[in-house]
C-alpha cells in the first residue's frame, strides 16, 4: 500500500523507486548519538526527470526541524536565466548528545513524493559523514557543486582564541562562496540563501576568514561552501553556454581544500607596532640631531662673524682718522700729506671743536640715511656676512611670509575636504560589512 507508514532503511544503500500523484515513499533511518560525538547525515537524491512542472519533492524530518527541496533543483542566474540540476545532495543539521542526556536515539524520516500523474523515477542514498568535524592545522579535501553544497563543524581548542580559515582551489572557476555561520538550524547552504546568516566571502582560488572565539558563544561554528551557478560574482563571464541538464553537475564541480590554523597572537601585533614605531622614531630623532648640530654651527659662525666685523671696523678707524672740521673734498688725494705732517694734524684737531659745532648746526636731517633703508635697500642687505634666500629675493620677506600662510591654510582646507569623505566611507563600509557579513566589501 503506498499509504503505509515509513519503512525501515539502512545507511549507505541505494534505494530506487517511482512516485506519482497516488504514490509516495517514506524511509526511516535511525542511529545512536554518543556524548561528545557529532554525527552528520547526508541525503543524496537523483532523478532522470526533466519535467519542471512535476518535480520530485523531498522532505526530511528530524528532531530539530524539517528540510525540503525539489529535484530537479532550480537555480536562477543573471537576467532571469535558470539552471536545473538532477542530482541534489544535502547535509542534515547535526545533533550532538551531551553528558547529561547520555546516548540518544536519533530518527530521520525521508519522504519522497511527486504530483506527476504518470510517475517519476528517483534514486535515494543516505550516508553518514565520516569527517564532519575539522581539525586545527589539518587540511581537508572535498568536492562541491551548486546542487551539492558542503559544510563542516569546527570547535575552538582551549588554547586557541583566534583562527584563520584558509581555502584553496587549483581552479579559479566556478565561482564559490565561503560562509561561516553560527550553530543553528537550518543551515543556509544554497546560492539564494547563503548570505542570510553569518559572514561570507566569494572566492576563485583562495579565500581566508579570520574568526575570534569570543564571537561564538558555543565556541564552535559551521564552515559552509557553496558553488554559484554563474561566475559574474567573481568577475567571470556573465553567460554560460547551454548544455544538457544532466551535465550541469560535472561542469560546475570544484575541488577545494580547507585548513584552519591559529592566527597570530596579540603579542605579535604589539611587537610589530612597537618595532615600526621605533623605526619611525629613530628617523625623527636623527632629524632633530641633525637640526641641532646645524643650529650650533650657525650660532658659532654668527658669533665669529660679529667679533671679526667689530675688529675690522676698529682697525679701519685707527688707520684712517677723519678730521671732523675739515671741509668735504678738501682732503681728497691728500692722505699722504696728513699722515706725513703730524704737527698740522694735531693743530687741526685742536681747532676742530669750534668748527664741528658750527658744522653740526648747519647740516639738515635729510642729508642722513634713516634706519628703514637698511631693511629695504638690497645694496645694504647684500653687505651682510651671511646671506639668506629672502635677502636675495625681489619681494620683501614679510610679503612672502604672508603668501606662505595663505598656501598653508589652502592645504589644510583641501586636506579636510578630502579626508572627511574618506572617513565617512570607511565608517559606512565597515558598518555595512558588520551588519550584512559581506566581506567582499573589504576588497573594494
Amino acid at each position: 500500500d503506498p499509504r503505509d507508514p515509513a519503512r525501515g532503511a539502512d545507511f549507505d544503500r541505494v534505494y530506487s523507486g517511482v512516485v506519482s500523484l497516488s504514490t509516495e515513499n517514506i524511509y526511516s533511518f535511525n542511529y545512536t548519538s554518543q556524548p561528545g560525538q557529532v554525527n552528520a547525515v547526508r541525503v543524496y537524491v537523483n532523478s532522470s526527470s526533466e519535467n519542471l512542472n512535476y518535480p520530485i519533492l523531498v522532505v526530511v524530518r528530524q528532531q530539530k526541524g524539517v528540510l525540503s527541496w525539489q529535484v530537479p533543483l532550480l537555480f536562477q542566474g543573471l537576467y532571469q536565466r535558470t539552471y536545473n540540476y538532477q542530482e541534489v545532495s544535502r547535509t542534515l543539521c547535526p545533533s550532538e548528545a551531551t553528558n547529561e542526556t547520555g546516548p540518544l536515539e536519533q530518527l530521520v524520516f525521508v519522504d519522497v513524493a511527486s504530483m506527476a500523474p504518470l510517475g517519476a523515477q528517483y534514486k535515494l542514498l543516505v550516508t553518514k559523514i565520516k569527517h564532519f568535524q575539522l581539525q586545527t592545522n589539518v587540511a581537508f579535501h572535498f568536492t562541491a557543486s551548486p546542487s551539492q553544497p558542503q559544510y563542516f563543524l569546527y570547535k575552538f581548542p582551549d588554547d586557541v582564541d583566534s583562527v584563520i580559515i584558509k581555502v584553496q582551489s587549483e581552479m579559479a572557476y566556478p565561482c564559490s562562496v565561503v560562509s561561516v555561520q553560527n550553530i543553528m538550524c537550518p543551515v543556509y547552504d544554497l546560492d539564494h540563501n547563503v548570505e542570510f546568516n553569518g559572514v561570507y566571502q566569494s572566492m576563485t582560488k583562495k579565500a581566508a576568514i579570520t574568526l575570534q572565539k569570543k564571537d561564538f558563544p558555543g565556541e564552535q561554528f559551521f564552515v559552509v561552501f557553496v558553488i554559484k551557478p554563474e561566475d559574474y560574482a567573481c568577475g567571470g563571464s556573465f553567460f554560460i553556454q547551454e548544455k544538457e541538464n544532466q551535465t550541469w553537475n560535472l561542469q560546475r564541480t570544484k575541488n577545494l581544500k580547507v585548513t584552519i590554523v591559529p592566527s597570530v597572537k596579540g603579542s605579535v601585533y604589539v611587537q610589530s607596532i612597537l618595532l615600526s614605531s621605533l623605526i619611525f622614531f629613530s628617523f625623527y630623532l636623527g632629524c632633530l640631531l641633525i637640526a641641532f648640530v646645524h643650529y650650533i654651527r650657525f650660532q658659532r659662525k654668527s658669533i665669529d662673524g660679529s667679533f671679526g666685523s667689530s675688529d675690522g671696523s676698529e682697525n679701519m678707524a685707527a688707520s684712517h682718522p677723519i678730521a671732523a672740521g675739515t671741509p668735504e673734498g678738501s682732503n681728497y688725494g691728500a692722505i699722504e700729506e696728513s699722515s706725513s705732517s703730524p704737527g698740522r694734524q694735531m693743530s687741526s684737531s685742536d681747532g676742530g671743536q669750534t668748527c664741528q659745532s658750527d658744522t653740526d648746526s648747519s647740516v639738515e636731517e635729510s642729508d642722513f640715511d634713516t634706519m628703514p633703508d637698511i631693511e629695504s635697500d638690497k645694496n645694504v642687505i647684500r653687505t651682510k656676512m651671511f646671506l639668506y634666500l629672502s635677502d636675495l629675493s625681489r619681494k620683501d620677506r614679510r610679503i612672502v611670509s604672508k603668501k606662505y600662510k595663505i598656501y598653508f591654510w589652502n592645504i589644510i582646507t583641501i586636506a579636510v575636504f578630502y579626508a572627511l569623505p574618506v572617513i565617512q566611507l570607511v565608517i559606512t563600509y565597515q558598518t555595512v560589512a558588520n551588519v550584512t557579513g559581506n566581506q567582499d566589501i573589504c576588497y573594494y
